[in-house]
């Protein structure tokens, strides 16, 4: 199993159970040890197991390697229980990791972790523009950029239009890419248009499905097909029941319905 794909993809934490096999076939602490111990910190928000997986590889795995997803998971913890000396030390790990080996793959991990994280998205960025100086049809990389501008102002959704759409040449099966379109067309109000964006990611597994189920709740509210909606929000909360944007849209859809059927039922004057 290639770890590092599913660290950049933001999947890793799906592989635990193939960790745990993985570790059990190791003769001596390898990268399936490293993985694991870094899983579990961030499922338990407790680093002790990374810093205990760390030392257990040290001379098995790269120094650089090491580096590179210590940083990550460190980042990610920090971000979990908002703790900034954690973000920033993660940070540090993994500019430390690209600078000692400046390979796409580092590269791309760095970059998506630090998008997280709108101090660090500049940064970010001009890791993104690395890679497809290199790499101009990388899709990861498009949806990465074209993401950071989507977010940086209004002015350049164009910009991120075009990088979403560069991605889709380069892949159309990019889950993260249809997701990203969807998102912009939504901001723009094509509530139409971005519905099966939205499903084009569901049906090429996008990594976060509930999010994408949430999106199609929203465009289908903003039409006014009300009951489409509930569904499909409730559809995203059977994915992750404390997903705040999918009860508040709930909500606020199942208001609109009660509004509706009180007025069905006021008489005529």
């Amino acid at each position: 199993m290639e770890w590092m794909n599913a660290l950049a993809g933001g999947t890793i934490c799906e592989e635990r159970e193939a960790l745990e096999e993985a570790v059990a076939r190791e003769k001596t602490p390898g990268e399936a040890t490293l993985f694991l111990g870094a899983v579990r910190a961030l499922c338990e928000n407790d680093r002790r197991y990374l810093d205990d997986a760390v030392k257990a590889v040290r001379g098995n795995v790269s120094h650089d390697r090491v580096t590179l997803v210590s940083g990550a998971f460190i980042f990610n913890i920090g971000l979990t229980v908002a703790n900034r000396q954690f973000i920033e030390e993660g940070a540090r790990g993994l500019r430390e990791a690209v600078l000692a080996n400046p390979d796409k793959r580092y590269l791309d991990v760095a970059a998506t972790h630090l998008e997280k994280d709108s101090l660090y998205r500049e940064e970010a960025l001009r890791l993104y523009e690395r890679i497809l100086a290199s790499c101009p049809a990388d899709a990861g990389a498009l949806v990465g950029r074209g993401g950071i501008r989507e977010n940086r102002a209004v002015e350049m959704l164009d910009q991120a239009e075009e990088d979403f759409e560069a991605a889709l040449r380069s892949d159309p099966t990019c889950a993260s890419a249809h997701y990203e379109m969807g998102n912009l067309l939504a901001v723009r109000g094509d509530y139409l248009q971005a519905i099966p964006r939205f499903r084009a990611a569901l049906q090429y597994a996008y990594w976060v499905p509930h999010a994408a189920k949430a999106g199609i709740a929203y465009c289908l509210h903003r039409l006014g097909r009300h009951q489409e909606a509930a569904q499909a929000a409730r559809e995203s909360l059977s994915l992750i029941p404390d997903y705040d944007y999918a009860r508040t849209l709930l909500a606020e859809i199942e208001t609109t319905l009660g509004r509706k059927k009180g007025q069905e039922r006021m008489p005529s004057t």
